[in-house]
């Protein structure tokens, strides 16, 4: 009777046995098949680096310096100002994003624009049909350039911003028919198109590298190369202040504007990107990013293309919207 107890005991261990082991090698082949799949069209398409895009020495003129750049979403072009060596003076490019044509569309001679300051053109705007150069420190112009989808641009006026209101035009933005102007000088001018009403607000210390959107009701400037650096959000009727954010230290980063009103701007590898109340933002590696040069956007389906110059080149890396 033991003896047969023993046995039953030593078949059932056995059994036991063979289904612990079983059972393990089950759950081993089914935490292998669950492994997580990435899947490419379900996965956000987002570059981590600038790749190229075109040379300059592919579409501009020997001796011209390519300093800053816009993209228009009508035409497809994008937009350089180009300082010229000789003459004095400075040229607009266009360049087709699409056939990577390339052409000057205008061309100005004068030696007192330059002034020496190195600061202008360093931003350009476009809206609707006209292209706004920005004078810089010491050059108290802004050239308004008509004829944007006419693969032409003409002088159609230059806008003086006074003195006393700061002059030294940085960046631009326009909201029903007013101008609002960021200077190198602690100010905000704004007024009509031809600035016969000028006003100004005065705003934190801004110098090289100040730039200006509208981003919902409200104006969101950065005060460019100085310290600390930060990125404000003002009222536009009043100028009063609403909140800021910093920035990283003499940050020279250009605003730009998705459709979605969301402010983008480049910081050393990497693309920030607030959303217009400045509470939120999210950040994408960009391996190559610098924030020296003014970049252009293209809002294209569920993606953002980002134009950068950068090394003699123009750049290009996609985020998702």
């Amino acid at each position: 009777m033991k003896r047969i107890v023993k046995i039953n005991f030593s078949l059932s261990l056995l059994l036991v046995l063979v289904f612990i082991q079983a059972s393990c090698k089950k759950k081993s082949k089914t935490e292998t098949v669950i492994q997580p799949v990435e899947i490419p069209s379900e996965t956000p398409k987002e570059d981590t680096a600038f790749k190229t895009f075109m040379k300059y020495s592919e579409f501009a003129p020997s001796g011209y310096e390519l300093r800053s750049m816009t993209y228009d979403p009508i035409t497809s072009n994008l937009f350089f100002y180009a300082k010229k060596s000789v003459p004095t003076g400075y040229a607009i490019l266009q360049l087709n994003t699409i056939t990577k044509q390339a052409i000057t569309v205008f061309d100005f001679n004068d030696p007192n624009w330059l002034n020496s300051n190195g600061s202008e053109g360093r931003r350009i705007r476009i809206f609707g049909n006209d292209l706004y150069v920005m004078g810089g420190a010491n050059n108290n112009f802004v050239h308004r350039l008509s004829g944007v989808a006419n693969n032409g641009l003409t002088l159609a006026s230059s806008i003086a911003v006074p003195s006393n209101f700061g002059g030294s035009p940085y960046d631009i933005t326009l909201k029903s028919g007013t101008l609002y102007i960021i200077n190198m000088n602690d100010r905000i001018t704004y007024g009509n198109s031809t600035l016969a009403n000028a006003a100004a607000f005065t705003i934190n210390n801004t110098t090289h590298g100040a730039s200006i959107v509208m981003a919902g009701s409200n104006l969101a400037c950065s005060n460019g190369s100085t310290n600390p650096t930060a990125l404000e959000l003002r009222n536009k009727t009043t100028g009063a202040f609403i909140r800021s954010v910093p920035l990283q230290t003499n940050a020279n980063s250009a605003l730009e504007l998705d459709l979605s009103n969301r402010i983008i701007l480049i910081q050393k590898n990497k693309i920030i990107r607030y959303t217009a109340d400045l509470l939120s933002k999210e950040e994408f590696k960009a391996f190559g990013a610098s924030d020296e040069i003014q970049i252009g956007i293209h809002d294209k389906g569920d993606d953002t293309i980002i134009y950068m110059l950068s090394g003699g080149e123009v750049k290009t890396m996609t985020i998702k919207s």
